[in-house]
């Protein structure tokens, strides 16, 4: 709608107050035979008129034009009470509004204070936690029997979830602190797979790791944690006997392949999205859904584009592109 059609529908009441008057004297004029200086009188008056209405509306087209960019800026709010000249209805308008306004800024410094103390306080659990783990690993090491191999797999699934609630909490957060630099690509393949070692032991699932030599454009303690997520994921779903392999198929692509159950064709696109477990999670009990959407969050970050196949009986094979490009900070 334009500003004029606006601002005859603003000034609606008003013009037909004064078209209903103008009407009014134009017939009582012959009735009473007024002399003919009245009529120049009216019209001298009605030009007067159109001139304050012509002003009007360009003070009505200036405040509209400032009240759209308050609406896409409320930062102007302030701004423009303190400039604009408001009549008395529009100044109990903006008092309300400045209030509204008042209030949501306490809000939202209250619950950003509760938001920093409650982070304060998981960060130091979470970082707390890690002293018993260590030293039921270490309890563990001097134990013998038979149950041995599995208190230590429990254990070291307690490390992993840990691990995960704290980059849930840090990878949205303006300190995630990433850190771009160059580094082998292989160095940190191996510490993800030596991470999970006892469990491809445990478990009699064999490794296939093809180095890559390649040196890659990251971050290598997050690009890390994604490596991590993947081989965790994929010794999650490969059966006993069962392979997980790790090569770059094509230059500066990273794969990490298994030989489980897959991923159905409905499911694979959702595999990304937060708490999704699908078909084969819900056979899981220890899937949460959280590994592959944090993966796929910290590689959006990083501007890894990243992908997931799954033929029929081939198991889940995700790629990452490694490729040096514009890194995308949300």
């Amino acid at each position: 709608m334009s500003l004029f059609k606006k601002y005859l529908r603003y000034r609606a009441p008003a013009i037909v107050v004064y078209v209903a008057a103008m009407a009014v004297c134009f017939a009582l004029m012959p009735l009473y035979r007024l002399p003919e200086a009245a009529f120049y009188i009216f019209l001298l008056s009605s030009f007067v008129l159109g001139g304050a209405a012509w002003a009007d509306f360009v003070h009505f087209s200036s405040k509209m034009k400032k009240l759209d960019r308050m609406a896409s800026d409320p930062s102007l709010f302030r701004d423009f009470t303190a400039e604009e000249r408001l009549d008395p209805v529009e100044e109990r308008i903006f008092a309300a509004m400045g209030s509204l306004d008042n209030s949501c800024r306490r809000r939202l410094e209250e619950e950003e204070n509760t938001r920093r103390l409650m982070w304060d306080y998981f960060t130091a659990w979470a970082h707390n936690i890690k002293t018993p783990i260590a030293a039921m690993y270490l309890l563990l090491e001097k134990e013998e029997g038979g149950r041995k191999r599995e208190l230590k797999e429990q254990l070291f699934k307690t490390e992993q979830y840990v691990d995960l609630a704290m980059a849930y909490a840090r990878v949205d957060s303006p300190t995630n602190d990433f850190l771009l630099r160059r580094f082998s690509l292989d160095e940190v393949v191996r510490r993800a797979v030596k991470k999970h070692a006892a469990l491809f032991i445990g478990r009699d699932i064999g490794i296939e790791l093809i180095p890559t030599e390649m040196t890659v454009l990251s971050d290598e303690k997050w690009l890390g944690f994604v490596l991590e997520q993947l081989v965790s994921n994929a010794v999650k779903y490969t059966p006993a006997g069962g392979k997980v392999k790790i090569y770059s198929p094509s230059e500066y692509v990273l794969a990490v392949s298994d030989t489980g159950p897959g991923v159905p064709p409905e499911d694979l696109p959702r595999i990304w999205e937060r708490g999704y477990t699908g078909y084969n999670g819900h056979g899981e009990n220890h899937s949460s859904g959280i590994g592959l959407y944090l993966s796929g969050r910290i590689l959006s970050l990083l501007g890894h584009p990243f992908s997931a196949s799954s033929p029929p009986g081939e198991g889940l094979t995700v790629s990452v592109d490694l490729k040096t490009r514009e890194t995308i900070m949300e």
